[in-house]
C-alpha cells in the first residue's frame, strides 16, 4: 500500500519532529506518536535511530518530553527482557532525574519490570538504584522506593521464599559496600545508620510498628536467622584464597547490617548462642604459616572486615547476653586480648577495645583485663615522659627513634580508646587509673616533644579523651595545642588528626544529647513542670563541643581550608587524595556538623566553601557543592546572593594559591580556570539560575569588579586586578547556559559598561600621545608613567569585556541587534530558544594582565585593535547610529550593573618587576 511504502519517510519525519529544535508540544506528541507505531512493531526499538531520539528525549531540557520517554519506554519494555535489558542504562539514568515526576517513573518501571520478577540479570543494579533514593527530597519518591522493597521482602512470609530474598539482599549489601569502597580498596566498617540498606529497613520496620503490623518484622527476624546459617556455607566452593574469604564477608555484612538496624532482629530468646558460636571462629588466631610467606594486602583487609563484622555484631548483642558460657567468655576474653595487643588494623583494635569495654559492664573478668590493659599501657607511656627508659628517647632520624615512635605512637592510640569507649569505667578505678586530667597531661607532653607522627597519634587521643570528658577540652594546655595543631604552619598529619578530632568532639555531643532525649521520652514519671523556658539567646546552652568548635572557627578552622601545602600537595595519601586535599575534606566533613548543627553563621563559611568548589581533587569539589546546596541554597539562598562577591575573590585566591602557590593578590596569574573548576562553578550557577532574580544577582557580582575597577573605586585594585577580571572572564565564557536569554542577560549587562568606558580610555589615550616615560625603577615618581599603568589596567579590563562578550556572540549566534532588543525590553521577552552549553574556555591569548609599561603598552593596543573589530561588526549590522547615539541604562530598583557596592576588603597588591630600568619610550598608538 502507499502507507507502506511511504512508512520509513513518514517514521523519519516523525524522528526530526524530535529535535531539540522544536516546541515542548511538538516533541511530546511526536514522542507519543511514535510510541503508538512502535507498540505495534517493537523491533523498530532496535534501529539505531530509533535509539538516538529515545537517548536525546532523556537528556531533553523540557520535563514534560523527558516524562512521556519514560512512559513510552516503560510500556514498551515491559513484555520483552531483551528490550528492558537495551533500554536499561537509560532507565538507571532517568531515575536521578532533577524532574521528580521522571524519577518516579524510572523508579517504578526498574521495581516492576526489573526488580518484582526475581529473575531479571541486572535485578541487583535496579535494587541498588532505587535504594538510593530512600533518602530522597521528595515524599513521594520515598514512598515508592518504601513500598517496593517492603512488597518484595518483608510481607511475603513464605518458607520457600526465605533463602531466595536472603541471597538477593546479601548481593544488594554487598554490592553497596563494594561500590562504596571501590571495590575493597579500602575498609568502611562498621556500617552507618547512613548506610542506604541500614536506613530503608530501618524505616520500613518503623512504619510497621507505626501502622502495628507485626508481619514486617516478624519477617525480617525469620531472614536475619537465615543469613546467620549462611555464614560459611559457601566458603568452601570458592577456587582462590580471596574469593573464599570474600564468600565468607558477605553474609557477615548482612547480619551487621541487620544488627545495625535493630539487634533483637538478629536474636531472639536465646538464639543468640546460635549466633555466638558461628562468630567465634572469625576471631580465633590463624594458623601459622611457612616461613618466607607474605600475605596478600587483600587478603588482610578481607580477614580485618570479617573481624570488624564479628566484633560488631558481638557488641551490638551483648546486652542481651547477660549470661554467657564460662569456657566461651574467656575464650572471648582471649581473642580480644590479642587482637588489641597484635592486630595491625586500628580499626579492628578500635572494634575489639569497644567490645571488651561492653562486657566489662556486666562480666568481670573481662572488666580486670580492660583495666590491666589499659594500665599496662599507662605505665609505659609514663616510664617515658619520666626518663626511667632503658635507653631513654633515640634520637630522631635514626632507625631506632622509628621503631620507639611506632611503638609509643600504638600505645598512645591504644590507651585512648580506653578512654573513649570506657570512661566511665577507668574512673570508678582512679585508684589505679590515671584520671582524665592526668592523662591529658601525658598526651600533651608526646605532643609537644614527639616529631610529626607522634604529635599527630597525641592530638589524636586527645581527641577521644575531649569526647569523652568534653570538659578537658577547656583547659588552657589543651587550647593552646590545639591552636598549634590548627596552624597552616603545622605539619598535615598533624592538622588531619585536629580537625578529626574537633569532627569526633561534635559527634559524641550529638549522640549524648540523643540518649539523653530518648530517657526524657521514655522517663514516664518525669515531673509535669519542665526547665524554664529560656528568655535570651543561649541561656541554657551548655554544650562545651560547641563553644570549642565557636573558639577555633574562625581563627583557625577557615584559614587551614583554602590553605595549600606545596610539600604536601606533592605526596599521597593511600585512600588516593593528595594530602593536602585531605586536611579540606576533612574540613569539609567538620563543616558538614557546624553547619547541620547551627553552631556558627551559615554565611562564614559560604566564601570557603565557594573557594573549594574549584578544588582540583573532585571529591573536595563535589562535597563543597553539596554542602552549598544542602545547607545554603536550599535553606537560605539570599545568603548566597548577598555574600558571592566575596566568595568568588575567595576562589580566586585559592586558584592562585593551587596554581602558583603565590598569594592570591598577585597580578601575575593567568586567572585560567581548570576543567573541574569550571564544571563545579557552573553546578553552583545552575543552583542559582533557576529564577531570573538569581540569575540577575549572579550577573550583577560578576561584572561588579570591572566596574569598580574602571571607577577607580577604593581597593578594587587590591582584589586581584587584571588577573581577578580574567578569573571572572573565564568562569562566565564557561558557564552551562542552557538558553539563549541567560547569555543575552549576561551581554546585556556587559554592553553598558563597555560604551560607558570605551570612550573614556580612548580619549586618556589621545591626550598621552607623544609623551615620553621611563621605564623600570628609575621611572618612579612619573606622573606620564603612573597615569599609562592606570591606563593599560583599565584598557585590559574593557579589553576582556570585549573578549567575553565576542565569546558569547560566537558561542551562541547573539547579535548587537539581539542584545539591543533584549535590553530595550528589560528581559521581559517570551522563552527564547535551547542552546547547547559552551564548554570552550575563553582566548586571551595576547593581553598581558601584569602591571608594566611594555604590558600597558601592549593592553592598550589590544584594546583598541577589540573596540576597532567590535565598531565594524555594529557598522555591519547598521548599529551604529542607534548605539552611539544611545544614552545609558536607566539604573533598574535594583541598581544598574556598574552601581557601587560596598567595599569589599582589599588584598596586598605586588606588581611584579619592570623587565627594563631607566629607558625612555615614547608613546605610540595605532590610528583608528
Amino acid at each position: 500500500s502507499e502507507l507502506s511504502r511511504r512508512f520509513d519517510k513518514l517514521l523519519t519525519w516523525l524522528l526530526e519532529a524530535c529535535n531539540a529544535q522544536q516546541a515542548n508540544l511538538t516533541r511530546s506528541k511526536a514522542l507519543k506518536t511514535i510510541a503508538a507505531v512502535v507498540e505495534q512493531e517493537p523491533q523498530l526499538l532496535l534501529r539505531k535511530e530509533v535509539q538516538r531520539v529515545f537517548e536525546t528525549c532523556f537528556t531533553d531540557d523540557s520535563i514534560a518530553v523527558r516524562e512521556a520517554a519514560v512512559d513510552v519506554i516503560g510500556r514498551l519494555i515491559s513484555n520483552s527482557r531483551d528490550l528492558a535489558l537495551q533500554y536499561f542504562p537509560l532507565v538507571l539514568y532517568a531515575a536521578n532525574d532533577k524532574g521528580v515526576s521522571v524519577r518516579k517513573h524510572a523508579l517504578k518501571i526498574l521495581w516492576k519490570v526489573c526488580l518484582a520478577p526475581g529473575d531479571f540479570p541486572r535485578a541487583c543494579e535496579a535494587a541498588i538504584c532505587i535504594m538510593a533514593h530512600a533518602a530522597d527530597k521528595e515524599d513521594s519518591v520515598q514512598s515508592i522506593v518504601l513500598k517496593a522493597f517492603n512488597e518484595l521482602w518483608f510481607t511475603v512470609d513464605r518458607e520457600d521464599l526465605l533463602e531466595p530474598h536472603s541471597l538477593q539482599i546479601v548481593d544488594v549489601v554487598w554490592n553497596l559496600y563494594a561500590n562504596r569502597t571501590h571495590q575493597g580498596a579500602f575498609i568502611d566498617l562498621p556500617l552507618s545508620a547512613g548506610d542506604a540498606f541500614v536506613g530503608l529497613v530501618t524505616k520500613i520496620l518503623a512504619n510497621a510498628d507505626k501502622q502495628r503490623s507485626p508481619l514486617e518484622r516478624r519477617v525480617a527476624q525469620k531472614l536475619s536467622s537465615m543469613l546467620v546459617e549462611m555464614i560459611g556455607r559457601k566458603a568452601m566452593d570458592a577456587d582462590d584464597e580471596v574469593s573464599m574469604e570474600t564468600e565468607c564477608l558477605k553474609p557477615l555484612l548482612a547480619v551487621h547490617a541487620f544488627c545495625t538496624v535493630d539487634p533483637s532482629l538478629v536474636v531472639t530468646g536465646k538464639s543468640y548462642h546460635r549466633c555466638l558460636h558461628s562468630l567465634l571462629p572469625y576471631l580465633a588466631p590463624l594458623e601459622p604459616r611457612s616461613p618466607g610467606y607474605v600475605e596478600p594486602n587483600e587478603l588482610k583487609r578481607r580477614r580485618a572486615e570479617q573481624l570488624l563484622c564479628a566484633l560488631t555484631i558481638i557488641n551490638d548483642l551483648a546486652p542481651r547476653m547477660r549470661h554467657l558460657d564460662h569456657i566461651v567468655t574467656n575464650k572471648l576474653q582471649d581473642y580480644l586480648k590479642r587482637i588489641i595487643t597484635t592486630s595491625e588494623f586500628l580499626s579492628v583494635v578500635v572494634a575489639a577495645v569497644r567490645l571488651l569495654c561492653t562486657l566489662s559492664r556486666f562480666e568481670t573478668g573481662s572488666l580486670r583485663l580492660g583495666i590491666a590493659i589499659s594500665r599496662m599501657y599507662q605505665q609505659a607511656l609514663e616510664q617515658q615522659r619520666s626518663g626511667a627508659g632503658a635507653r631513654g628517647i633515640p634520637d630522631a632520624g635514626t632507625r631506632e627513634y622509628a621503631r620507639w615512635e611506632c611503638l609509643q605512637r600504638r600505645r598512645l592510640f591504644t590507651a585512648s580508646q580506653f578512654w573513649c569507649f570506657g570512661a566511665d569505667l577507668l574512673e570508678q578505678h582512679s585508684q589505679v587509673i590515671k584520671s582524665a586530667d592526668q592523662a591529658a597531661a601525658l598526651m600533651l607532653w608526646f605532643f609537644h616533644h614527639g616529631q610529626p607522627k607522634l604529635r599527630q597519634e597525641a592530638i589524636r587521643g586527645l581527641g577521644l579523651l575531649m569526647g569523652a570528658r568534653p570538659e578537658v577540652a577547656l583547659t588552657r594546655p589543651v587550647k593552646q595545642a590545639f591552636d598549634l595543631a590548627l596552624a597552616t604552619t603545622t605539619d598535615v598529619d598533624v592538622n588531619i588528626a585536629a580537625v578529626q578530632a574537633l569532627s569526633e568532639l561534635l559527634n559524641h555531643e550529638c549522640e549524648r544529647l540523643l540518649r539523653s532525649q530518648a530517657r526524657d521520652a521514655a522517663d514516664k514519671e518525669a515531673p509535669a513542670e519542665g526547665p524554664a523556658v529560656p528568655k535570651t539567646c543561649g541561656e541554657n546552652d551548655r554544650s562545651v563541643a560547641g563553644g570549642v568548635v565557636q573558639y577555633f572557627w574562625e581563627r583557625r578552622v577557615l584559614p587551614l581550608a583554602v590553605h595549600v601545602d606545596r610539600a604536601a600537595a606533592k605526596v599521597s595519601s593511600p585512600s588516593g587524595l593528595k594530602m593536602d586535599a585531605r586536611v579540606r575534606f576533612r574540613v569539609l566533613e567538620l563543616s558538614r556538623i557546624v553547619l547541620r548543627e547551627g553552631l556558627v553563621a551559615p554565611w562564614t563559611a559560604i566564601p570557603m566553601l565557594m573557594a573549594l568548589v574549584t578544588d582540583k581533587d573532585a571529591g573536595v569539589a563535589d562535597l563543597a557543592v553539596q554542602l552549598l546546596d544542602s545547607y545554603i541554597m536550599e535553606k537560605r539562598a539570599d545568603l548566597l546572593e548577598a555574600k558571592l562577591g566575596d566568595a568568588l575573590s575567595a576562589a580566586f585566591k585559592f586558584q592562585q594559591e593551587l596554581t602558583s602557590g603565590k598569594s592570591g593578590g598577585e597580578q601575575g596569574g593567568s586567572g585560567r580556570l581548570h576543567a573541574n573548576a569550571c564544571e563545579m562553578l557552573g553546578r553552583v550557577y545552575k543552583s542559582m539560575a533557576h529564577t531570573k532574580s538569581g540569575r540577575s544577582s549572579f550577573f550583577k557580582t560578576l561584572v561588579r569588579p570591572f566596574s569598580q575597577h574602571l571607577q577607580d573605586v577604593p581597593g578594587a585594585a587590591a582584589q586581584g586586578g587584571a588577573s581577578y577580571l580574567s578569573f571572572l572572564a573565564q568562569m562566565a565564557a564557561t558557564l552551562p547556559f542552557s538558553r539563549e536569554d541567560e547569555a543575552l542577560m549576561l551581554d546585556s549587562r556587559l554592553s553598558p559598561i563597555i560604551m560607558r568606558h570605551a570612550d573614556k580610555i580612548e580619549a586618556a589615550m589621545d591626550a598621552l600621545k607623544g609623551k615620553t616615560v621611563t621605564t623600570g625603577a628609575a621611572g618612579a615618581g612619573d606622573s606620564t608613567r603612573d597615569q599609562l599603568l592606570v591606563l593599560g589596567q583599565k584598557a585590559a579590563a574593557v579589553a576582556l569585556l570585549l573578549l567575553l562578550k565576542k565569546h558569547n556572540q560566537a558561542c551562541y549566534g547573539l547579535t548587537d541587534a539581539k542584545i539591543l532588543a533584549y535590553s530595550a525590553k528589560d528581559g521581559n521577552s517570551k522563552p527564547s530558544r535551547g542552546v547547547q552549553a559552551s564548554r570552550k574556555a575563553l582566548d586571551t591569548r595576547g593581553l598581558p594582565l601584569i602591571a608594566g609599561v611594555d604590558a600597558a603598552l601592549r593592553q592598550c593596543k589590544v584594546f583598541k585593535k577589540l573596540v576597532k573589530e567590535s565598531e565594524a561588526q555594529l557598522a555591519a549590522q547598521g548599529l551604529v547610529g542607534d548605539a552611539a547615539g544611545d544614552e545609558a541604562p536607566t539604573p533598574s530598583p535594583g541598581g544598574p550593573p556598574d552601581a557601587k557596592p560596598e567595599a569589599e576588603t582589599p588584598s596586598p597588591v605586588q606588581p611584579a618587576p619592570e623587565p627594563t630600568a631607566g629607558r625612555r619610550k615614547r608613546l605610540r598608538y595605532p590610528r583608528t
